[in-house]
């Protein structure tokens, strides 16, 4: 199962995890990370790394974040050049997250390609 891990700014990504959850039930293998206006740039790194590490991240981590070019998708670019088998989608919202956690038993790059599709315009990958 693709390990999802989630960011934004403020508790978007933390209670649209917990929303998700309301509507399709517990989810395993989920993280989030989030930049609140006391943390600096350090802080939110550190806070992603912690986040991703408490992943099993065997099958691939999909990593959302809300917007391109905002401090948690830099954050989560770096962490994506540190490791490996991750793949980075800025631009989530609640219909994103609930096929992403519905769809996660295939292959990291069918979803990211399924995802992409479905929600075209809407979504930036980040390389």
């Amino acid at each position: 199962m693709i390990a999802i891990l989630v960011g934004s700014h403020g508790n978007y990504a933390k209670e649209a995890l917990k929303s998700a959850e309301m509507v399709i039930g517990e989810q395993k293998n989920t993280a989030y990370f989030t930049l609140t206006e006391m943390m600096d740039l350090s802080m939110t790194i550190e806070a992603a790394e912690v986040a991703y590490q408490s992943l099993d991240k065997e099958t691939g981590t999909l990593i959302l974040t809300d917007i391109v070019g905002g401090t948690p998708t830099n954050v989560a670019t770096v962490l994506k050049k540190k490791e490996k088998n991750i793949s980075l989608l800025a631009g989530f919202n609640m219909p994103l997250l609930l096929e992403a956690l519905l769809n996660r038993e295939q292959e990291l790059e069918e979803l990211v390609v399924y995802l992409k599709e479905l929600f075209e315009g809407t979504l930036t990958e980040i390389i």
